[in-house]
């Protein structure tokens, strides 16, 4: 069976929000969770992708629209979640994957940037790159960005600040 890829319905993202709960409870009640997630402003600014193999939900993540730089269309790619059962299968890629195909191509995204907490190995396997040390702002956290048609460290230099706190 193939795997669907497609924008989440509002019946899904409880679900999609559950993928999570063991990495991003903090040791809260399930409804307590649901209702930090469906009431979280970072939530409610994104839309939600699914990946989908017939009845399964696989995998999902968030995409977020950022102010463009200059010519580039600018998105950010986070809450890359599965469901523990079935984490290191590759899913979490593939929906990955498709996002970036599907930003590039659907929205001509020229400049991806990813929300991450899985670390750089993950996202190094889909063309992203660690910023230069002078663009790492959170202690703990490693900047990325994928840019296209190439990586252009002057357009990094000049829309630097431009990349949001969260990163």
């Amino acid at each position: 069976m193939d795997n669907e890829y497609r924008r989440a319905e509002v019946y899904e993202i409880d679900a999609i929000y559950l993928m999570g709960f063991d990495v991003w409870s903090d040791g809260r009640p399930v409804e307590e969770f649901l209702s930090r997630c469906r009431e979280s402003k970072k939530y409610q600014s994104g839309r939600r992708f699914l990946l989908r193999e017939g009845a399964v939900l696989r995998s999902a993540l968030l995409v977020h629209s950022f102010a463009s730089w200059g010519d580039r269309v600018v998105r950010g790619i986070g809450s890359v979640a599965a469901s523990p059962e079935l984490r290191r299968q590759g899913y979490g890629h593939s929906v990955v994957a498709h996002a970036v195909d599907d930003l590039t191509a659907r929205e001509n995204a020229r400049v991806l940037l990813p929300y991450s907490g899985i670390g750089r190995r993950f996202y190094e396997r889909h063309g992203f790159r660690a910023l230069p040390a002078d663009g790492q702002t959170v202690p703990g956290s490693v900047p990325m960005l994928r840019m296209l048609p190439e990586y252009a460290a002057r357009v990094l230099a000049r829309y630097r600040r431009e990349i949001p706190g969260y990163f």
